[in-house]
């Protein structure tokens, strides 16, 4: 732990925020206090485990609504910290490493920040950045949300890099675009197109490699898939998926295009690859 001081701490009335004090020696300011010395039985695991979802749930709140700062003296300088950002590390120090396992807390995580206003203010997609891997089951459940704007949201953030030197996406797996791009909903396969796009641009050259030596493997698999909606029954899907292989094509080296071409043998995806090597 840290030897860190607070003093002159505004205290937010907006959301949750434990009182710090001016000593050196402080501790978690999300710690809630602990039991006395029961005997373990039934009745104290209830009490823990309900304590424990009360500290999941203020944190979630002060993480994704708490908009106070305070000042961090360290050993070298002092700069400001947000509380919110705090309740983010200590919610992320809760989890597994594969996130939030527990049913009740991964469901109190998901209906948090499903709302719409915390959305809109970009407050969710931040946490679930600042969670990193741990935001795994998170993406997944909201995938499976019957609400079609849910499942966008969690496509565009499972697909947002956490890393601003290179592509590295916050979700690595790809099967939340190989489920979507046969999502019911229009809107959210052409979401799930735009997610794909860019995980095909980002492996052009393994693509290619592989469909020349006739490899299968998810990427290759994920790019099939991107070229079975050209057949889609929505204009705009079609259009989408065009579009996103023809970006994709246009990376590829002309050689090796050429030598798609003479592999391919259905008409859209020819003229979609011929329009990118002209």
């Amino acid at each position: 732990m840290p030897n860190w001081r607070l003093r002159q701490q505004p205290q937010p009335t907006s959301c949750f925020v434990p009182h710090l004090k001016t000593e050196t020696a402080q501790p978690h300011p999300f710690t809630l206090p602990k039991l006395g010395n029961h005997r373990a039985g039934p009745k104290n695991m209830t009490m823990n485990a309900d304590q424990h979802l009360f500290e999941i749930r203020d944190l979630l709140a002060t993480a994704l609504d708490c908009e106070e700062e305070y000042l961090h003296y360290g050993e070298m300088s002092n700069y400001m910290k947000s509380y919110a950002t705090d309740a983010a590390n200590r919610l992320s120090s809760l989890f597994d490493p594969s996130g939030p396992t527990d049913a009740e807390v991964l469901h109190c995580c998901v209906a948090a920040i499903s709302e719409p206003e915390r959305i809109k203010q970009g407050r969710s997609q931040k946490l679930l950045l600042q969670l990193r891997e741990r935001s795994g089951p998170i993406l997944k459940t909201l995938a499976d949300s019957t609400d079609p704007q849910l499942r966008i949201f969690a496509l565009e953030t499972a697909s947002t890099s956490i890393n601003p030197f290179y592509f590295n996406p916050l979700y690595g797996s790809t099967d939340l675009e190989r489920r979507l791009l046969n999502d019911p909903d229009e809107d959210v396969r052409i979401a799930a197109i735009s997610a794909t796009k860019q995980t095909i641009e980002h492996n052009t050259k393994y693509i290619c490699i592989s469909l020349q030596n006739g490899c299968d493997s998810l990427m290759v698999e994920l790019f099939r898939q991107l070229l079975t909606l050209l057949h889609d029954a929505s204009a705009r899907v079609r259009m989408a998926a065009a579009a996103a292989l023809r970006s994709w094509a246009s990376q590829v080296d002309q050689d090796a295009l050429a030598a798609l071409l003479e592999h391919e043998n259905g008409s859209e995806v020819r003229q979609a690859l011929a329009k990118a090597k002209l």
